[in-house]
Parts: C-alpha cells; sequence; structure tokens
C-alpha cells in the first residue's frame, strides 16, 4: 500500500519538533506539546523575515542551513523579557545579607575583589544593575574594594547587545535614580531616546557566550561571592538542573549566595544547597552573617514608617496619603505646603523620610535642600519633572536628595503608588548604611557612626501575618501559590490540601485568615466544597480559575455563595506579571470583612414609561458582579436603558450577563458595537474592550472599541462615564459600586459638576470600600447608600426626571 502523501500540517507539526530537539539539544531546555505553540509564532515570524512561505520550505531551508540556522533558532527561543533592577528583594537580601560578609571575605584577598556570575544575563540588564549597586554601596561601605562581574548567556546576539551596553531611556527609568546617577551618558539627536554605560562602570563587567551545560572553560578555577541565575530553571527538568546547582556549588565562596527566579526552588532536590532568603541558597551548614546594618525589614516591624509630604497641592497630599498608608507600612504623620512651613516642621518632629515637590511658593524645593542642612531624614523628590530636561531634579539629587519621581495621578495612582513606595523603601535601605546595629558601633572603620534621629529603633507594634490556607489538587499550583505568598513577609502559608474532605479539619487547625480554592478538584468541585464551608466559617476565600468560558457561571456562582474575588491560576510563562496581582489580591481578600447582605426588594412597581429621556450608567470591580445582581433583581419590569461596565475578563462578560438575564424580568445582554440605547435593557461591556455611547440623530448607540487601558482597566468605568459627559446630556444618573481602585470617580465628578445625579454604595455594603471612597472624597456623590437602597434611588431619580419635562427629549437638544 503506497505510503500517504504529507499534509501542510504534518510538516508544520515536524518543523516544530525538529526545533525543539535541536535547541534541546544545544541548551538542555526542554521543548515539550505545552511549547510548541510558543515555537510556532515564533517561527512564523522567522519565516516572514526569510521570506519563506511554508513549513515545508523551512524544513528544507533548516536541513541546508543546519549550522548557522540553528544558532539563530537558539537565539529565537531563549532571549526572555528582562529588566533593571528585577525583583528588587534580591537586592535587598544582597545589602542586608550578602555584602557585609562579603566585604569581610574580600578583605582578606590579595586582589579586594568580590566576584559575581550572571549566568544568564540575557541582554545585560541584570549586570548593569548589579554594577551600579556594588559600585553605589562599597564606595560608602568599602571604598578599599573592587567588585568584578561576569555575563553569560547561551545566546550569541544577547551578549553582543549587553556588551554594546546601550538601553533605552524609558527602560533606565525603572532603576532608582540613586544608582543610575553618573553612570550613564544620555544621547543626542537621532539617539536621544537612548543612554550608554560609562566606561568606568563597564570595566567592572565582562561578557562571553556559556552553555551552562558545558562551562568548564569558562569557569575554570574560577570562585564566586554571588552567582545569579534567575528564571532559567522552569525550562530544565531536576535531572539537569542538579546538573547546573552542583556546578554553581563546586564555584561558589564557602560563604557565597546562589539567587534564583523568585517562581523557582530547589526543593526536593539532593543537592549541597540550602534556603538562605527569598529564592536565595548558600552551602549547607552555611550560617547567615549577622548584618552589620539595621534591615529595614526589621524598622518596617516595628511600626509603620513615619513620612512628612512637602507640596502645595491639596490634590497631591491627598494622594500620598491614599498610597502611603498602614496596610503597606507607611504613614503620612505631618503635611508642609511649602519648604518654610516644613522646616518649622522639623524642628520639633521626627519622620523616618520626606517626600519634596520641588515647585512651591514661599520656599521651593531647592531652597527647602539648600536651607535644611541635616541628611539624617533621606529625601524622595515627587515632583512634576520634566523628562526631557531633568536639570532640577539634578540639581535636587546634587543637594542631597536621594531619589525622584513624579507626581502621582488618579489615573496612574496604582502604578504611581508602587513606584513611590518602592523608592522610599530604597533610600531608607541606603540610609540603613549610616545606621549600625542597635548593639554598638561596627568595627568597620568605614562604617560611619549612629545618628541621634533613628526614630523607628522606639517603635513596638508589629505588622499583623496575614494567614493563607491553599486548596487545590495540583502540587504545581500549590507550590507557586505557596512561593508567590512567601516572598512577601506579610504572609504566612498556614496549610495546604489537595482534597475537599481535609479543608474543614485544616481551616479548625490553622484558622486561615484567606483561603484560596481552586475551582476544579476530585470528589467535589470548589463551588460545592464552598457551599459547605462559608456557611460554617465565614472566611474570605479567591478562587483560583483557568479564566475559561466553561468556568464563567461556576465562578459567579461561587461570587454568589460568598467569595470574595477570583484569580488566574498562575503559570510560568507570566509568573513576573501574575504573582504581584496575586499578591494583592490576597491582601485585599483578607482585609474584607463578611457580612451577611440585606435582602432587596424585588421587583419594584413603576408605572413610568422610560425611554431614551433617561440614561442610568454604573460601574463596578471587587464584589461587582453580586452587587449588580441585587440592584438589577430590585429593578421594575420598566426601567430605564441601563449601561454597566464591570471589570471582568472577557470570557466572564457574557456569562454574567446571561445569568442576569436569567434572573431579571427584562434583557440583559453583553454590549456589541452598534447596539442602540433602549429602555427594558441592560448592555454590559464585553471583556477585554472599552464601551463607550455616540449620539446620532437624537439617538445613543454603543461604541465598542479595543483602545488602550484606562487606569489600567478595560473595560473602564472612567471611559464610559468620559463619553457620557462629553454628550453633555440630561437626565443621567450614574453610580459607581463595590470595588478596588479609584475607577470611575474622577469622571463622575465630571458627571456630577454637569448635573448628572450621582451614586455612590456605601462602606458597610461594600466588599471592597474602594472606587466609591474615591467618588465620594472627590465631592462626586449625591447620595450614598446601602446596597438595598440604590435600586429604588435609581427608579425614583429617573421618575422625578420624567415629571419635571415629560415632554423634552434631551438627546435632541445635545445633538
Amino acid at each position: 500500500m503506497s505510503s500517504l502523501k504529507k499534509t501542510p500540517e504534518d510538516y508544520t507539526a515536524e518543523t516544530i519538533q525538529q526545533v525543539a530537539r535541536i535547541v534541546s539539544e544545544m541548551a538542555g531546555i526542554q521543548l515539550g506539546p505545552k511549547q510548541y505553540p510558543m515555537i510556532e509564532n515564533r517561527l512564523r515570524t522567522r519565516m516572514m523575515r526569510l521570506n519563506i512561505p511554508t513549513f515545508e520550505n523551512y524544513l528544507h531551508f533548516l536541513r541546508q542551513n543546519s549550522e548557522n540556522e540553528s544558532q539563530a533558532l537558539l537565539s529565537l527561543l531563549t532571549t526572555h523579557h528582562t529588566y533593571f533592577f528585577r525583583e528588587f528583594s534580591h537586592f535587598e537580601h544582597l545589602l542586608n545579607n550578602g555584602l557585609p560578609d562579603a566585604i569581610a571575605k574580600a578583605r582578606t584577598r590579595v586582589d579586594k575583589t568580590i566576584r559575581i556570575w550572571s549566568a544568564a544575563c540575557s541582554k545585560g540588564q541584570e549586570v548593569y544593575s548589579l554594577a551600579m549597586f556594588f559600585n553605589f554601596h562599597l564606595k560608602s561601605m568599602a571604598p578599599d574594594l573592587r567588585f568584578h562581574i561576569w555575563g553569560t548567556d547561551i545566546d550569541p546576539e544577547s551578549v553582543r547587545h549587553a556588551e554594546n551596553g546601550v538601553y533605552k531611556n524609558e527602560e533606565l527609568k525603572q532603576a532608582p535614580a540613586m544608582y543610575i546617577q553618573d553612570n550613564w551618558i544620555r544621547g543626542t539627536g537621532a539617539v536621544a531616546n537612548f543612554s550608554k554605560v560609562k566606561k568606568e562602570l563597564k570595566l567592572n563587567c565582562q561578557f562571553t557566550t556559556t552553555n551552562l551545560f558545558s562551562s568548564s572553560s569558562f569557569l575554570a578555577d574560577k570562585k564566586f561571592d554571588f552567582i545569579f541565575c534567575r528564571n532559567v530553571f522552569i525550562y530544565f527538568n531536576s535531572e539537569q538542573i542538579t546538573k547546573i546547582c552542583k556546578s554553581f556549588s563546586n564555584h561558589l565562596n564557602p560563604s557565597g549566595h546562589l539567587f534564583l527566579g523568585v517562581s523557582e526552588s530547589l526543593q526536593g532536590l539532593q543537592l549541597p544547597l540550602q534556603l538562605v532568603g527569598p529564592s536565595v541558597y548558600g552551602h549547607k551548614g552555611q550560617t547567615s552573617p549577622v548584618p552589620q546594618f539595621k534591615p529595614l525589614e526589621k524598622r518596617i516591624q516595628r511600626g509603620p514608617l513615619e513620612i512628612l509630604c512637602i507640596d502645595d497641592s491639596g490634590t497631591i497630599l491627598a494622594l500620598l496619603k491614599k498610597i502611603l498608608v498602614k496596610e503597606t507600612g507607611f504613614l503620612v504623620t505631618a503635611t508642609a505646603k511649602n519648604g518654610q512651613e516644613a522646616l518649622d516642621i522639623l524642628k520639633t518632629q521626627k519622620f523616618d523620610a520626606i517626600t519634596l515637590d520641588l515647585h512651591m511658593p514661599v520656599l521651593d524645593g531647592v531652597g527647602f535642600l539648600q536651607t535644611y542642612k541635616k541628611r539624617e531624614i533621606p529625601i524622595l523628590v515627587v515632583s512634576s519633572i520634566n523628562r526631557d530636561d531633568t536639570t532640577i531634579a539634578q540639581k535636587a539629587l546634587s543637594l542631597g536628595a536621594a531619589d525622584y519621581v513624579e507626581k502621582p495621578s488618579l489615573e496612574n495612582l496604582a502604578q504611581a503608588g508602587n513606584e513611590i513606595r518602592g523608592k522610599i523603601k530604597t533610600i531608607l535601605q541606603s540610609s540603613v548604611l549610616s545606621h549600625p546595629t542597635e548593639s554598638g558601633n561596627s568595627n568597620d572603620p568605614t562604617i560611619s557612626s549612629p545618628t541621634s534621629s533613628n526614630t523607628t529603633l522606639s517603635k513596638s507594634s508589629a505588622l499583623k501575618k496575614i494567614k493563607v490556607l491553599i486548596v487545590d489538587d495540583s502540587a504545581t499550583i500549590r507550590n507557586l501559590l505557596s512561593k508567590i505568598c512567601h516572598h512577601d513577609p506579610i504572609f504566612e502559608v498556614v496549610g495546604m490540601a489537595d482534597r475537599p474532605s481535609e479543608v474543614k479539619d485544616l481551616i479548625r487547625k490553622s484558622k486561615p485568615d484567606v483561603i484560596t480554592l481552586d475551582i476544579h478538584m476530585p470528589e467535589m468541585n470548589g463551588v460545592e466544597l464552598l457551599e459547605q464551608i462559608h456557611p460554617l466559617f465565614n472566611i474570605p476565600t479567591v478562587m483560583i480559575s483557568s479564566i475559561s468560558k466553561e468556568e464563567g457561571p461556576l465562578v459567579l456562582r461561587a461570587l454568589e455563595i460568598g467569595a470574595v474575588d477570583y484569580i488566574q491560576k498562575p503559570q510560568m510563562s507570566n509568573i513576573s506579571e501574575s504573582a504581584e496581582q496575586i499578591r494583592n489580591s490576597l491582601k485585599m481578600a483578607a482585609s474584607v470583612k463578611i457580612q451577611k447582605r440585606d435582602k432587596v426588594k424585588k421587583n419594584l412597581v413603576s408605572k413610568t414609561i422610560f425611554d431614551q429621556r433617561n440614561l442610568v450608567v454604573i460601574g463596578a470591580s471587587t464584589g461587582g458582579t453580586e452587587a449588580l445582581k441585587d440592584i438589577l433583581e430590585g429593578m421594575p419590569k420598566n426601567i430605564p436603558p441601563i449601561l454597566v461596565v464591570q471589570h471582568i475578563p472577557p470570557v466572564f462578560s457574557a456569562a454574567l450577563a446571561s445569568r442576569l438575564n436569567n434572573l431579571c424580568p427584562f434583557e440583559v445582554r453583553e454590549a456589541k458595537d452598534g447596539d442602540e440605547v433602549l429602555a427594558n435593557q441592560v448592555l454590559i461591556a464585553p471583556g477585554g474592550q472599552q464601551m463607550g455611547v455616540r449620539l446620532s440623530h437624537g439617538r445613543l448607540f454603543v461604541t465598542i472599541k479595543n483602545d488602550p487601558p484606562m487606569n489600567r482597566h478595560k473595560p473602564s468605568v472612567d471611559y464610559l462615564f468620559q463619553s457620557v459627559s462629553k454628550l453633555n446630556l440630561k437626565n443621567v444618573v450614574a453610580g459607581i459600586l463595590t470595588g478596588m481602585g479609584a475607577d470611575g470617580a474622577k469622571q463622575m465628578k465630571v458627571l456630577h459638576d454637569q448635573g448628572t445625579k450621582t451614586i455612590a454604595q456605601n462602606q458597610n455594603t461594600c466588599v471592597v470600600y474602594g472606587m466609591p471612597r474615591e467618588a465620594i472624597e472627590l465631592g462626586a456623590a449625591d447620595f450614598i447608600l446601602p446596597l438595598n437602597e440604590i435600586a429604588q434611588k435609581i427608579i425614583q431619580i429617573c421618575e422625578q426626571q420624567n415629571g419635571q419635562n415629560p415632554s423634552a427629549n434631551p438627546l435632541k437638544k445635545a445633538s
């Protein structure tokens, strides 16, 4: 019988398998079926560059150009995303636990050099981050010592990029300014958006192409104080990891430290290494050195860090108070509207750090720095700074400011908050260098004596741990979630269960503050388990979902039963991005006080016939799916047109609309572009899209666009509210319900000022009192109501609007 002719799909599969085999043989990377879609996508890009139309043609090209093309494939499939000062907790550990001992050891060597190996340096950001770090801290801690960093990677193209030492200015903004200063040359003209590392810093760095499985020629007789091999082991199996780590151990000094990625672990492997820090390993039997300097973590544990904020803008001071809160380890204990007020405050009060605006009346930021000569309190400039002209910022740094960031706004509050908190911790960490331990002065002559203003030493309160119980039948997911939690000292994983039958006993034994609960498990699914445990224990629960279409109804049912939130299952491919989101969700959930919801009076009766004379727009986030259900179930059969933005993934929005449609006496569905806005209909924004409104010939229509996120959200409440405000409509009602963040608050204030009647859900009935609080504090809410009164108020307002002017059509006037 003749053999069957190969199809294009056969050639695609054959090509992918051959590419996986080639890369595996060259680099040891395990590329299996789960990685095949990634290989196919990247190969298509490669084929476009080579002008090769089919996988059959590419397979032929690969066989004819095996040596050169294999190297190109290696580069294509091993180059990962990286950035400056990635995983900053490692740098904190390095400063507090690794560097003091390394300094002592280096002083016993003839060349007085600290040696570092970046074993998967990619395009060099890690190497230059380390170089800036050591350059900065050794100047104050041990100016008599040198450091040398070897950067190696299997990809020659990445190594060439690292050796060149040129990066976009946008990339460098991620690094603390105190490290960046005096180490980079900014380009001009055609290369104005780029900067090049200075020769003086680069002399400490050396790059070469090396395969971790055949690195003997590179290693030779080298010994390192620190080895960084982060986010590499996710591609290798246990046998390969063991082989590489044994090599690392042989070339790591007795008190040296090995740094892995935050999602990586050596647990269960037979290695002469032990955990000494967050994803940091040392030789077995190695005792962690006592830091010569008081770690910032100990200072934080004694109570929130007290901050003085100096700014003439009341809005900015209010935003800083939202950013620097007790829950994050900070507290704004005083504010000043100019430099002179701040100087007066500093005569009688002590602080851990200062934030400083540069543009102020009476005495500006530069004048304050010139006048305030004491330097025991670190200063972070928070000011409107022109990134193309940083003269004033550089002036502030030269006068003693430790770093600078741009002012926060409502639009970027979450991102700006992370940056401001992170930089304050960084400059405080650095300031620890001038504060020896409480037991007395260090014997090291390069350490300065303690100052008299270390006010945090007297604080006694400690941050309360958040106890987490992880319930998931997948060992991989349990371990990932555990590692994600362990990365933040506020979490304590008090138990893990893989079967629902174990959970009740674990809850009684460990008394968790929050539970993560998988949807799909043996014995019963997570929703069925939640139905059993929620009435008994009333513990905030976060569902772990694959965010698939099939799981949409299950997640919504879990939220109805009492789950606080849901998060997507963590994956190795996006662990760095998702870990912080998961930790934030767990912190939020743990802070929720589970309350019994008041019953909403269902199906109010209204004799009003609503049409496009009215429009109701509602925004919600965490807890919103159930809040919307309560409100819509309380509506009469005849309702005004309602548009809803609920923060929700794309695959869940249709499920939410379907669920509500089955419960309500009017139509509820997911909105489509071009839908007319009609009475007796609720349109819900599709997940992953922005929903707005447009006016045409006196009629309103929905717009659905793939516009960028607004306030980090897509769909965004502010996006919908803004589109409504631009039409200047009459008879609009806007509402903000439970949710984390500030989305919707700013544009609801605009609507409020235009005459729109506005409603905010009150604190007692919110799952998360974030979005409503922001609106209320801006003065954007006419009514602050419990959830069970909102439906009635919406109908009441719309009836009054119609009664005041029953014949007028505000749309015609607006058109």
